[in-house]
């Protein structure tokens, strides 16, 4: 129960100390631990315990109780109301925009983290917002700790700030290198590093990269590429970096390519489910797969395998971070100690199939 009201104030927080003290005591009371009738600790012994004085956490309990959350008894003390007790056991999965089916990623990794929750008797909510609401997320609805999925990289600050106030939140899209107990999801930049050193390894030397969305993981696997290239000492052409003007505009770039003497002759794919019409392109122009064109994705799908060449890919572990972000997720809702995650044992597996072929001669 101590750990309950373990909290420290963030200095560089926009929130005043009342107000931040506030937040982090009404995200407690939606814990579960605390039922109508509980006796909290007192202004000064709240204050001796975050080092504040007795004006600001009295302004803070204050707050809780012209919102009903609380009741001060003069002589007695401080108790949960009726209305402070949980009133459900909720999870958001909140994105900052739609969220659409995507059997590749999407879809899978939010069906293990639904499963792990509804086994544990929550209820979960899809709701939409962005970093400016996240706490009006969690009061309207009653949350007792939220999934932000597929942040953008510019999100983070907001999301540990939320933290650092009392939020639960972790998030699922890729682990960030400040924030790697709270964000998950695979390293994009070495996976891109390591699909580079893959195909340089074939003897490709001129390689491309295909990108089909701007998603905050293919900017990070962009990063790779070109990172991974210049280590190896590879040439980096700007017409080799193909995509954001639909597949019309990638497949005349791809030609105008194809109709030079400097064409790649392996590209990475951003992600694997535009496959289908990639292939189309290819074959509508008689470019052979992986005589032609050597290619590699990330992300996986069964139907990758009887596709024609099967398309080697870069496989994240979906269940593997799903289920770490939401046991994480669990312990900040119980006031626990994070665990420690090594996310270097988080990432891609290279599944090698039939798209990719080893150069004779560069």
């Amino acid at each position: 129960m101590e750990r309950l009201f373990t909290f420290q104030f963030c200095r560089g927080s926009s929130f005043p100390k009342y107000q931040q003290f506030a937040m982090h005591l009404e995200r407690q009371l939606s814990s579960g631990f605390m039922p109508p009738g509980f006796r909290i600790p007192g202004d000064r012994d709240f204050a001796d315990r975050l080092g504040t004085t007795t004006a600001t956490i009295n302004k803070g309990i204050q707050e809780l109780v012209k919102k009903g959350l609380l009741l001060r008894k003069v002589g007695s003390g401080t108790y949960v109301s009726e209305l402070g007790a949980p009133r459900s056991r909720r999870i958001g999965i909140i994105c900052h925009e739609v969220i659409l089916p995507d059997l590749m990623y999407i879809s899978p990794l939010l069906e293990h983290f639904h499963s792990w929750w509804e086994a544990k008797g929550y209820q979960l909510l899809t709701l939409r917002g962005s970093p400016e609401n996240y706490r009006h997320l969690f009061q309207d609805f009653l949350l007792a700790g939220a999934l932000i999925l597929v942040p953008k990289e510019d999100f983070f600050p907001a999301i540990r700030e939320s933290c650092q106030q009392g939020f639960p939140l972790v998030s699922i899209g890729f682990a960030h290198p400040e924030m790697p107990e709270i964000s998950f999801g695979s390293n994009h930049e070495k996976t891109a590093e390591e699909a580079v050193d893959f195909l340089h390894s074939l003897g490709h030397t001129r390689i491309g990269f295909i990108s089909f969305s701007e998603r905050s993981s293919t900017l990070i696997r962009a990063r790779g590429y070109a990172k991974s290239m210049f280590n190896a000492g590879l040439p980096i052409h700007p017409d080799w970096y193909l995509g954001q003007h639909g597949t019309g505009g990638i497949e005349r770039a791809l030609l105008t390519l194809r109709q030079g003497k400097n064409c790649p002759s392996a590209f990475l794919l951003a992600e694997a489910n535009f496959i289908l019409p990639f292939y189309n392109i290819l074959r509508q122009n008689q470019i052979l797969v992986p005589d032609d064109l050597s290619l590699v994705a990330f992300d996986d799908m069964p139907f990758l395998t009887e596709i024609s060449p099967p398309l080697t890919v870069f496989k994240q572990h979906l269940e593997e971070f799903s289920g770490q972000a939401a046991s994480q997720l669990e312990k900040m809702i119980l006031g626990q100690v994070l665990e420690p995650i090594n996310h270097e044992n988080i990432g891609s597996t290279l599944v090698q199939r039939g798209s990719c072929r080893a150069m004779q001669t560069e």
